[in-house]
């Protein structure tokens, strides 16, 4: 049984609505203002970390649930920041929603497995490959942690989205990382690195 399902067997909520589209997502949110929202952290469109950004706590009553792949803890801090109720590894899903509803959106909550070695986990950078990043890659970095999109670091730091786009794609060589999203992972799990 999946998460979507979940709500569908629950009595006490109304049929849940479903996008993977994270603009979309803050449009649902914003326009329908629901008890609960259940945010992946990886989606199309806006990010969860972006889509939290946006919403900047407007609906104090709407339990905003993060999931994510990745147990890293550092996830978990950034999503509390940003004003989530819950922050829960997929793994733990179906067993830790609950726990996460019961809580409600006053009290934070992380899953158990948040700060354990996940089955995905991050590949470990070195200080030297870190360090063989440039002071205009390192800029673009912690502006990704921050969850900017290459269209918004470009106009915060007066650059053009090609010249974003190029740092992108040198950090991701640079690092060694490989697939979608690995570089924004990255990038949330080292922000505190200058």
């Amino acid at each position: 049984m999946g998460v979507r399902q979940y709500f569908v067997e629950r009595a006490d909520f109304a049929k849940p609505i479903e996008t993977g589209d994270g603009k979309e997502c803050l449009r649902l949110i914003s326009t329908y203002q629901p008890e609960v929202a259940v945010l992946d952290l990886v989606m199309p469109g806006k990010t969860g970390f972006e889509v939290l950004e946006a919403l900047d706590g407007r609906f104090p009553e709407t339990q905003i649930i993060v999931m994510s792949m990745h147990a890293d803890a550092s996830y978990a801090q950034r999503a509390e920041a940003l004003g989530a109720s819950a922050f829960i590894a997929k793994e733990d899903a179906l067993s830790e929603i609950e726990n996460a509803l019961l809580h409600g959106p006053e009290q934070f909550y992380q899953s158990k497995s948040v700060g354990r070695t996940t089955l995905n986990p991050l590949i470990e950078q070195s200080d030297e490959k870190f360090e063989s990043l440039t002071a205009s890659e390192k800029r673009v970095l912690k502006l990704l942690a921050q969850g900017l999109t290459s269209k918004e670091i470009s106009e915060h730091l007066d650059i053009s989205i090609r010249t974003v786009q190029a740092h992108r794609r040198n950090m991701t060589d640079k690092l060694v990382l490989r697939g979608p999203n690995r570089l924004m992972e990255y990038a949330v799990r080292n922000s505190k690195s200058e």
